[in-house]
């Protein structure tokens, strides 16, 4: 019955599009569904792709006389992003309107738009017109496989995947040659339509951002003054999440954000930051299960949560005034390579996610610039290098950054802008 009703849904948008049309001066934004979780939006918008680019395009003169259309995951704040940008909103010809994230909303907005920008490959445009173009700008660099979902699609699904996604989106930007020829296998899109012109969210790395400022906002939120700044960027465990395809009951345990049983390590770590006079904050994956990570209860605890003390920035906004990164198997690791600062790898499950998941790369290692951890205490002794300014890694780090990001300029932004100028002569 369900599967009727969608069919009818899907003829009925197909019947009433012949009638709307597309306004050739048009542009839409639709920032990644975890934006809404991560509290991100048009004000603080530099890790999102969609976001950072309609920033871009907002003060640039050239596409003035063209709509802006935002999609909204936190609409309620609607009249601070009407104030804030009042005055390049008052400028314009083309005006700008910020819209809910909900389905009919969208779908208006999408119906007039000649552009159409999106962060990933999950939406639906299949009423998507010759005359309009789509363009996902990507949220990830490849690293975790992304190709597992289409290993259990018979050969008539494939061929009808194939189909569907490349009638709807027209091009896919990525960070270089090899995470084009990557994605295009993991998304079905065709490798023809890729663009390695970077990632807007990386031209922060390269600006003159006031990174004084955020780290004194941090030190008066924990109450103390500190040298280093650690982030920790781990991602979400596809075995851990009931709701997902690769749930496994058999990995679930109840862990600290180290993977540890309870509190345990937490005074040795802490005894290492106060030590370096270093703190650590720990950005969880929008998507990581909260009920399974066991709270610290350290005193004078030198480990924050992102959330805890971060008010309205981003985490790219972090990573700018960070000094070392623990991460795991996600892409976060590429894009801080723009920073050109130690990293550190913590695969504390490292033989649970390669049965679970997998990666893009093997042996993965090879994929790796920094020292690569299983242990606690191995990431403890990688910890203390990097705190006393051992780098070890720094030149094999540039060799990826290199192989793997094709620009390290921060220009981005402006290198999409002026695609889509030749892809659109009228603009």
């Amino acid at each position: 019955m369900w599967k009727g009703i969608k069919d009818l849904a899907k003829l009925y948008y197909k019947t009433i599009r012949r009638f709307i049309k597309v306004d050739s001066h048009s542009i839409l934004f639709i920032p990644h569904e975890n934006c809404k979780v991560d509290n991100y939006d048009v004000i603080n918008y530099a890790s999102d792709n969609a976001l950072c680019l309609f920033n871009s395009i907002i003060k640039d003169p050239d596409f003035s006389s063209y709509k802006l259309t935002v999609v909204c995951c936190n609409y309620q704040n609607v009249s601070l992003y009407e104030k804030k940008f009042s005055s390049l909103i008052n400028g314009r010809k083309g005006g700008v309107e910020f819209i809910k994230e909900d389905k009919l909303s969208v779908l208006r907005a999408f119906m007039k738009a000649s552009i159409c920008f999106t962060d990933s490959v999950f939406y639906d445009f299949t009423y998507a017109k010759t005359s309009q173009v789509v363009i996902c700008l990507g949220y990830f660099t490849s690293f975790k496989d992304d190709n597992y979902p289409l290993k259990s699609l018979t050969d008539r699904q494939y061929v009808s995947e194939v189909s569907r996604l490349n009638s709807m989106y027209d091009y896919h930007i990525t960070t270089s040659d090899l995470s084009s020829r990557i994605i295009a296998s993991d998304t079905l899109i065709r490798y023809s339509k890729m663009r390695p012109l970077g990632f807007p969210r990386n031209d922060i790395f390269y600006e003159q951002y006031n990174k004084e400022a955020l780290r004194d906002e941090i030190a008066k939120k924990i109450g103390f003054t500190f040298d280093k700044i650690i982030c920790y960027t781990p991602t979400f465990r596809d075995y851990e999440r009931k709701d997902l395809k690769l749930y496994n009951e058999d990995y679930v345990i109840k862990h600290n954000i180290w993977g540890l049983n309870g509190n345990e390590g937490e005074k040795s770590l802490n005894e290492l930051l106060k030590k370096n006079n270093a703190i650590i904050i720990a950005k969880l994956h929008p998507w990581q299960t909260r009920d399974l990570i066991v709270k610290e209860e350290e005193e004078e605890r030198r480990v924050f949560s992102y959330y805890e003390i971060i008010d309205n920035r981003s985490l790219y906004e972090v990573l700018t005034c960070s000094d070392i990164l623990i991460t795991d198997y996600t892409s976060t690791c590429f894009d801080y390579m723009h920073r050109d600062c130690p990293i550190v790898y913590y695969f504390y499950d490292y033989q649970h996610y390669t049965d679970n998941r997998g990666f893009s790369y093997d042996p993965i290692q090879m994929m790796c610039g920094g020292n690569i951890c299983y242990t606690f205490d191995e990431l403890l002794n990688a910890l203390s290098e990097a705190l006393l300014g051992v780098d070890s890694y720094s030149e094999k780090r540039k060799s990826i950054h290199i192989f793997i990001n094709k620009f390290h300029d921060g220009h981005s932004s402006i290198r999409i802008k002026n695609f889509i100028k030749d892809l659109l002569p009228t603009i």
